[in-house]
């Protein structure tokens, strides 16, 4: 039969090609995560879940193997199509490696083939490519130079050209006092997460807070943000609590009234009644409010036997908010932010206040952490609270602590046959805070009543006195506060000299600023690690750290 046309190339969707008498097959995006594909179920259980309900007996419409299944069949039948050549290619994924997909693997097993990699030439043919070379680590070598040179003779090109390598020359030396001035202002006003950004990389932080830039994310419904519902349940629930009396004074039932009628306010004024969205949102959301419940249980009791009651929820540290903010470096750089609960204990006129910090993640606390400027966070708010809580409270004020508590239903992987005392007591392990708390076993019985702790990072010994790495003295929140402070003006002193350089924070292959940092393909920092350097983050023990504290001091 005579063709439409001659030479002709059809292109469509792997799962929609069935075309016979194909001579030549080009498999694009050959990766491991795209080929088998298998996306997202809209619906209301996940696959894990799905399957696991099929392994129960429960007859589903559709399941994780069958969807596989026809996905393989897809692909054999595709590869199957081409008489002449089939050609499959995988490009490198975000990182800069390449993941070929099983099928990639198999053909080579079967037909004892060789992997070819495209060499460089081959990139100046697309200018997407072509630029990626152009700027690449390697750029003095001479398909890099002559792919620079390509296109700075194309005027399309050449203003793009100029920007980025701008940008990477910014990365190996400091911005200009005009620049830095016009992006941060003279006067620096940081959260606490921006005090970590620059901590963990100062490349980091000025692509997202200098240059405001932000990733392209997928618009969709998502389920309920979870640390946002939390903190709110959290807060309203010990805010009518304390109202009502107090934890001391409320019942079980009435704390689960009034839990359940914050959830039906949240959902109500956050997500408009669930109006517009989908089953699966509105089953998630039923599922996280089951988990919020235990959680809240956890902190009636924690507090039911504590002397040490709720003085301030959502506690603003501003110019204009409740307290003023954190300000060093001659007033130049102010930390402000809000703190989510604040728990006061009064003695001898004095007040010992706690800070506590809500977290749905895994998050602890950990004095290596602040020794290298992480993690701050709680301390700088505290700080701030001893110097000007007292214009707001009326009483001298003594630091008492600082904790994270954590506010997520842990799923435990326990033997079937666990005993109820063992299962309890990792319970326990899953609900304990991390911090650390003012070593005076008066202040300590006042936060938590009894002969034994469950909540606090604390032990207790048979004469009642509290012992633990999590105990400080006085002196050592002093301690603290001055290495506190002598990090933040550092900050402020390098932001001003416009230092931007890539140097992430690095503790391990698992635990490191580029793990997750949404900026890897701006920066390119693991491409080019000659320009910057990497700060490896030592663990320290806490005498070690309080050692290099005293240390610094002395110096």
């Amino acid at each position: 039969s005579i063709p439409v046309s001659v030479d002709r190339v059809a292109m469509g969707d792997m799962t929609r090609m069935r075309k016979r008498n194909l001579k030549y097959l080009i498999v694009l995006g050959a990766s491991e995560e795209r080929m088998p594909m298998i996306s997202p179920d809209p619906g209301v259980f996940s696959d894990d879940e799905r399957d696991r309900l099929i392994r129960m007996g429960v007859r589903l419409s559709d399941d994780t193997e069958a969807k596989i299944s026809r996905e393989l069949y897809g692909i054999y039948v595709s590869l199957t199509l081409p008489s002449d050549g089939l050609t499959l290619i995988c490009s490198p994924s975000a990182d800069g490696k390449y993941r070929p997909s099983f099928a990639v693997k198999r053909l080579e097993e079967v037909f004892s083939l060789r992997e070819q990699t495209a060499g460089e030439e081959i990139c100046t043919n697309a200018a997407a490519p072509c630029m990626e070379l152009a700027l690449s680590a390697g750029s003095g070598e001479k398909t890099a130079l002559a792919a620079r040179a390509c296109l700075r003779a194309k005027p399309e090109y050449l203003r793009r050209m100029e920007t980025a390598e701008f940008f990477r020359d910014a990365m190996e030396k400091n911005l200009s006092p005009e620049l830095t001035e016009k992006l941060y202002s003279r006067k620096l006003n940081l959260t606490a997460s921006r005090v970590d950004k620059f901590q963990s990389c100062r490349m980091a932080y000025f692509l997202q807070y200098g240059l405001a830039l932000r990733p392209r994310k997928r618009a969709a419904f998502d389920a309920p943000e979870v640390g946002t519902f939390m903190h709110d349940i959290l807060e309203n629930t010990a805010r009518e609590t304390k109202v009502l009396g107090g934890f001391q004074s409320v019942s079980r039932e009435q704390i689960g009234a009034i839990v359940d009628r914050n959830i039906a306010r949240y959902a109500e004024e956050k997500l408009d009644s669930f109006r517009g969205k989908t089953q699966r949102f509105r089953y998630l959301f039923d599922r996280l409010a089951d988990e919020t419940r235990p959680i809240v249980s956890d902190m009636a009791e924690e507090l039911s036997q504590s002397d040490f009651q709720p003085l301030d929820f959502e506690l603003d540290f501003s110019s204009g908010g409740d307290v003023p903010p954190y300000e060093t470096d001659g007033g130049n750089l102010s930390v402000i932010g809000r703190v989510d609960r604040v728990d006061g204990w009064v003695r001898d006129g004095r007040l010992y206040l706690r800070i506590v910090d809500y977290k749905t993640g895994k998050k602890s606390f950990s004095l290596s952490d602040v020794w290298y400027g992480l993690g701050m966070q709680m301390l700088i708010y505290l700080s701030a609270l001893q110097e000007r809580g007292r214009e707001r409270y009326g009483k001298e004020i003594v630091p008492a602590g600082v904790l994270y508590v954590p506010a997520r239903d842990e799923v435990l992987s326990e033997e079937r046959d666990i005993s109820d005392e063992k299962l309890s007591a990792e319970r326990e392990k899953t609900i304990r805070r991390s911090g650390i708390l003012l070593n005076d076993d008066a202040v300590l019985e006042a936060m938590e009543n009894g002969d034994r702790s469950r909540f606090l990072p604390v032990r207790i010994s048979g004469g009642g006195a509290h012992t633990g790495d999590a105990l400080v003295t006085l002196e050592q929140f002093g301690c603290l506060a001055r290495h506190i402070d002598t990090l933040l003006t550092r900050m402020s002193r390098e932001i001003r000299r416009g230092e931007v350089g890539a140097d992430p924070c690095y503790r391990n292959q698992r635990d490191n600023a580029c793990m997750y940092c949404e900026y890897g393909s701006v920066c390119h920092f693991g491409d080019a690690a000659a320009r910057g350097k990497i700060r490896y983050l030592r663990k320290l023990g806490n005498q070690e750290t309080w050692e290099k504290m005293r240390e610094e001091e002395r110096s």
